[in-house]
């Protein structure tokens, strides 16, 4: 009697999601199903890519996560799907009111920081609401200290793998600061450096699909000579998770995230054409003439390109082979490659989408069939 009690599936479901190791402290059947005591605050989760995998990857395994936004409460309660009802909670803040910042932090454990912005926004005047400065900078600071002040000691910090004091783009500038600042507040911060990030919604693959609509003379910058190593959201948030797993083993320490493979960025847009079947080519711009053309476009309220971007563009951003910081390798997680990742996110730019590769292959099929019947 005893041995089919132990035998039972829902006995092992249960062992199994207690001895993972997935998330310490987790109890339950395991998914969205689990609980664990773990509280998460995730600012720049609201909107981000990159903050919408993360919340996945905590709260569907029962971490309790609070969610900051800016704006109407609608743009987050997508987010509520990725966790069972409870552990995922959005709380309205501002980023200049220190109150609001404490009461989203409240009583959580670890705190991670995935704000960033690609351009400076502006207001219904076009005068700057948040710099580079006040986004990659100030936030950062203001969020250290607050956290030293509630006596949090976890905080993670998304930085960027170009960040640079010397570089010519200011938001790589701002964000290398942005680390030392952040830095000499907290010196526990765990700092993430990821390359290029590509997925559903990105500034990779999406970007270039509408480029070649609107812009198309601005996708092949300086020829798309720059070396990139494009990597998946998921695997980014995958390390993230694995913080949250053991945060103390990694506090003081920098992790630079790359993808498997190092690609020109006219690779990855001859890659892009091949799988959308577009015949048009981008021709090539010299970076002067898209910095000036990137100038106009900044006067906009949300410029497709900045000059910043620009110059991010033509600089290559890989990870050093020979490396100090942790990568994906010391973190024991396989990243995935842009082939295959990307497809799902740019098949909405192939013409006929899904119906358009099904019969692709339903021709292979009778072209095959064709050359056997004539063998025969």
């Amino acid at each position: 009697m005893l041995k089919r009690v132990i035998c039972k599936p829902t006995i092992h479901m249960f062992s199994r999601a207690i001895s993972c190791d997935l998330m310490p402290g987790t109890v339950g059947l395991g998914g969205r199903m689990s609980q664990n005591p773990l509280k998460v605050t995730i600012f720049g989760a609201s909107t981000g890519s990159l903050g919408r995998s993360v919340v996945y990857e905590l709260a569907s395994r029962g971490v309790t996560c609070m969610i900051p936004y800016r704006g109407e409460g609608d743009e987050v309660r997508h987010l509520k799907q990725s966790g069972d009802i409870g552990k995922v909670n959005p709380i309205p803040f501002h980023p200049r009111d220190e109150q609001s910042i404490r009461d989203c932090i409240g009583n959580a454990d670890i705190v991670l920081n995935l704000v960033g912005k690609y351009y400076e926004t502006k207001n219904l005047y076009l005068k700057k609401n948040y710099t580079y400065q006040d986004v990659n900078i100030y936030f950062p600071e203001r969020l250290a200290r607050i956290c030293n002040e509630m006596g949090v000691k976890n905080l993670l910090h998304v930085s960027a793998l170009q960040q640079n004091l010397k570089h010519r783009s200011e938001w790589a500038r701002t964000k290398a600061k942005g680390e030392e600042v952040i830095r000499e507040v907290k010196p526990e911060t765990c700092i993430v450096r990821p390359a290029d990030m590509f997925g559903e919604d990105d500034r990779i693959l999406q970007w270039i699909g509408r480029q070649f609509h609107i812009y198309p003379w601005l996708i092949n910058i300086n020829g798309g000579a720059a070396l990139k190593q494009p990597v998946w959201y998921g695997d980014v948030a995958t390390a993230i998770r694995k913080y949250c797993m053991n945060p103390e083993a990694y506090n003081g320490k920098i992790m630079e995230l790359g993808g498997p493979e190092v690609m020109a960025w006219s690779q990855i847009v001859d890659w892009f054409r091949e799988v959308t079947h577009t015949a048009r080519v981008p021709p090539r711009t010299p970076t002067s003439i898209a910095r000036m053309y990137a100038g106009v476009l900044e006067l906009g309220p949300k410029p497709y390109i900045s000059r910043s971007e620009v110059d991010l563009r033509v600089s290559d951003n890989v990870v050093d082979p020979h490396t100090t910081c942790l990568t994906f390798k010391d973190l024991g997680i396989e990243p995935h490659s842009l082939k295959d990742k990307g497809y799902s996110a740019i098949l909405r730019y192939r013409k006929g989408g899904h119906w358009a590769y099904e019969n692709e292959n339903r021709s292979e099929e009778r072209r095959v069939g064709k050359e056997c019947r004539s063998r025969w």
